[in-house]
């Protein structure tokens, strides 16, 4: 289970500020758990302003700044910019992921996706990539509990073994215990959840699956 893992971090210029001590936070806390085969950082610079529930101004330079420190750090494996300038691109990824004839890099609330994608597309082009392997995928400000004796990731990673899933999230950190451990998205079109901020993914069912039905 160790060798079949690709963690992908998704960030944007609003965490100019706090992307490297999120990644290197991020990556800290889960390789003492497991190797991934490779940790890419995505960059979502399609949007540079006007960001849904935005806190604070936005410094392109800094956070190009922030993304050579941890590309000099050697935090990730490979940083994915992505612009959204290239509108026959983003067409061919809606076109390919949701079946829509768009170039829209987010969706009308607000949310991004269009970068997620590409960083999918871009993983399974990689030289270590292989088929069955699993995508760990998250938002850079996501916080994660690691127990030393109790490995999460390694116990996830081996729920793959069914055939049918596709994805699934980690449970919300909560008081009370959640009534199903692993929320997830099942080939046989069973009700679920699928979480967008973190999750994790087999990258080949879910291509299997495209373009993604959505409402």
């Amino acid at each position: 289970q160790q060798d079949r893992c690709v963690l992908m971090i998704k960030s944007c210029p609003l965490e100019y500020q706090s992307i490297l001590s999120d990644t290197r936070r991020i990556t800290h806390c889960l390789e003492p758990s497991i190797s991934f085969k490779a940790i890419v950082l995505v960059a979502d610079l399609s949007k540079t302003d006007g960001f849904l529930r935005q806190y604070a101004s936005i410094d392109i330079d800094a956070y190009k700044v922030a993304l050579q420190k941890i590309k000099d750090e050697g935090l990730v494996d490979r940083i994915i910019m992505f612009d959204g300038q290239n509108s026959s691109q983003i067409v061919e990824l809606n076109t390919s992921w949701l079946g829509r004839d768009c170039n829209a890099t987010h969706s009308s609330q607000g949310q991004h996706y269009a970068s997620t994608f590409h960083g999918f597309e871009i993983i399974k082009e990689l030289d270590v990539y292989c088929k069955n392997d699993i995508v760990l995928q998250m938002d850079s400000d996501i916080i994660l509990h690691c127990e030393k004796v109790n490995d999460g990731i390694l116990e996830c990673i081996a729920k793959f073994d069914d055939p049918k899933l596709v994805s699934f999230a980690f449970p919300i950190l909560s008081t009370t215990p959640p009534q199903t451990s692993l929320r997830h998205l099942q080939r046989d079109g069973n009700p679920c959840r699928f979480e967008t901020r973190c999750s994790f993914v087999h990258l080949d069912r879910m291509v299997s699956l495209l373009p993604l039905q959505i409402p």
